[in-house]
């Protein structure tokens, strides 16, 4: 970024910052038109398909499941598959038709840990797990868990010198016993002292600190307990976690509840997974905490462990968003799955081919390289994924979090188009420039370059004009504005065009013989300007729309939140000063590498229109 950048404006540089970005939810859901029966075809509906011409701004892969390395390739031919222009494209029409939000798993329980910040969230986890008036001791317990039949029990920690933890300096731990694994466990002896207050650099902290322990028990180590390193020594974890031998004849039932918790925390290391480290081992050590009436609300590998949000993400989106009562255009078009109400789509994307293929196929091909690593903030980066209230910048303000009841998703996750360099020398390249296979973040691809062109169809049958124009209002984009699909789009992969032509087919004449001269009858397939149907959705959208959500606007994209989306879709930012800077991920922080963790004061993610504010 240059000095006219870097000087813009003193909340800019105070915002967060990512390669994504949220087209804000809708106010209410706009019904779709009465869907047809499959039983038959409508003089007043369309059926015919729209041809794609697909052409490739910048690098794309699309990967296989059998091997993540080669591009899409069924027969060996490169191909976009339907599936993904059929996602893509449905999420377009869920929010410029404004339905209903069907973009997450509803159901989805997010996990956290919250141990420094000053956020209220932070300020409840420690309120759990430690007492803030009394040198922050701890409050939470300790045992060893065990599984007995269908039953998980706690067998709690026996107390000894009034208490069931201790921490012990890694430099204190015997050689044998300072292994580089992430996460183990190991029966060690020693003498128990009880809690006191030791001195901290900015704090002063209650607990129990032993500074011997042996493998084999003697005078000078006579208890026996278990070591438990919980994080890796390389980065700079310095204490480790001790606990006393649990009670045999004593033991907590976990409910069954809580054991699904943990096992649907999908983003936990599996190295730190206390029921599978359970099932190899037969015992493991754990760290709880219980309500008043002693029933385990939660545990984990360490003292301070992820938590489950109180509410699902489905309960931050608002009902009238999730009403079944409603059909939307999404569901109108695209077909509606379970148990009652359903049928079928009617629209049906083909996999995009080659329009030219050349005698040597790899020419369209990049060089096979290892992308840079895509660390990601999650959707627990609350001030990214919920609105927040009106002028909350930092951690400092009262941020809305998944445990604020009242909170609401942004809306519908989106990347900017990043024209980032090919060259791996270049600080935004997405190539690292080399293969790099002994690394569990990094992968293989080989993407296609740009300019390469692919066709496709999407073949329809029975849509409304309104429902055909609201497809090829989110095919056809205005110039300069363009789509993303595949892998890397945070890197700035995946940006494609798509010039999309309409054909009709007349079912009259199609229907009415079976041969046309020495050929199938196929209706005299029409070629269609699109500006008719896509005015009728837009006429409809906007007379179903309340007038907050117009804002005044004389034309569907004018609205506030397609304004939104249009900037979004907008390929020209590339051309702002200190774009690249400007969209890409922040960092976590290295102290080692002196890289401060831009994370830190949790800023809040702006909206669109003001990310590009003063370009």
């Amino acid at each position: 970024m240059d000095k006219r950048n870097t000087e813009a404006k003193p909340n800019q540089r105070m915002a967060a910052k990512a390669p994504y970005n949220f087209v804000p939810l809708n106010i209410c859901v706009v019904k779709a038109q009465e869907v047809p029966s499959f039983s038959k075809f409508y003089k007043d509906r369309y059926s015919g398909y729209i041809e794609l011409e697909i052409e490739t701004i910048t690098p794309l892969f699309i990967g296989t499941k059998e091997k993540c390395s080669q591009f899409f390739s069924p027969a060996g031919k490169p191909r976009i598959p339907g599936s993904t222009l059929r996602g893509m494209t449905r999420t377009l029409v869920e929010i410029v038709s404004y339905g209903k939000y069907g973009f997450c798993d509803k159901s989805r329980r997010l996990y956290y840990r919250a141990v420094a910040g000053s956020s209220s969230l932070d300020k409840s986890y420690r309120e759990l797990f430690v007492d803030r008036n009394d040198y922050f001791k701890y409050k939470f317990s300790a045992g060893i868990m065990r599984k007995e039949g269908n039953t998980y029990r706690i067998y709690p920690s026996k107390f000894c010198e009034k208490t069931q933890i201790y921490r012990i300096e890694f430099n204190n731990l015997p050689d044998e016993l300072k292994d580089k694994k992430p996460y183990y466990f190991e029966v060690v002896y020693y003498k128990p002292v009880s809690v006191k207050v030791h001195k901290h650099s900015k704090v002063n902290l209650k607990y129990a600190k032993i500074t011997s322990i042996s493998l084999s028990q003697d005078s000078e180590h006579p208890q026996r307990g278990y070591l438990i390193i919980s994080g890796n020594v390389e980065k700079k974890k310095h204490m480790h976690w001790i606990i006393n031998e649990p009670e045999e004849h004593n033991y907590i039932v976990i409910p069954e509840k809580k054991i699904e918790e943990y096992r649907n925390d999908e983003k936990r290391d599996p190295s730190f997974d206390i029921l599978k480290i359970l099932n190899e081992c037969g015992e493991v050590p754990v760290f709880f905490i219980t309500d008043q009436a002693n029933n385990v609300i939660a545990f984990g590998h360490t003292g301070f462990f992820r938590l489950s949000y109180d509410y699902t993400i489905g309960e931050h989106i608002p009902k009238n968003l999730q009403s079944d009562d409603v059909i939307d255009f999404a569901e109108a078009i695209f077909g509606k799955a379970g148990q009652t109400n359903s049928f079928a789509s009617r629209v049906f994307f083909e996999d995009a081919e080659l329009i030219e293929t050349p005698e040597n196929l790899e020419n369209i091909f990049l060089t096979e390289t290892s992308p840079k690593i895509l660390s990601a903030p999650k959707p627990t980066a609350f001030q990214h994924y919920l609105e927040q209230p009106e002028g909350v910048q930092t951690s400092k303000d009262k941020l809305h979090h998944w445990n604020t009841k009242e909170a609401k998703i942004r809306g519908y996750k989106l990347y900017w188009h990043r024209n980032t360099p090919d060259e791996p020398y270049h600080e935004h390249s997405w190539s690292e420039g080399k293969i790099i296979k002994d690394s569990e973040q990094h992968t293989v691809i080989k993407p296609i370059g740009r300019g390469v062109k692919f066709k496709s169809r999407i073949r329809f049958e029975n849509l409304s004009k309104e429902e055909l124009g609201c497809l090829l209002f989110v095919l056809d984009l205005p110039d300069g504005y363009y789509h993303k699909i595949g892998m890397g789009k945070p890197l700035g992969l995946g940006t494609i065009k798509i010039k999309p032509t309409l054909f009709l087919i007349d079912k009259k004449i199609r229907y009415s013989s079976l041969f046309h001269e020495d050929e199938w009858e196929l209706g005299i397939e029409r070629k269609e300007t699109l500006q008719d149907y896509k005015s009728d959705f837009e006429k409809y959208i906007m007379r179903n729309i309340p007038d907050e959500e117009k804002d005044n606007a004389n034309s569907l994209w004018e609205t506030k939140r397609l304004k939104e989306l249009k900037i979004l879709l907008c390929w020209e930012h590339n051309n702002c000063v200190g774009w690249l800077e400007k969209t890409r991920y922040m960092t976590i922080g290295d102290r080692a590498k002196k890289i401060e963790n831009e994370f830190r004061k949790r800023t809040v993610l702006p909206k669109p229109s003001e990310v590009i504010q003063g370009d």
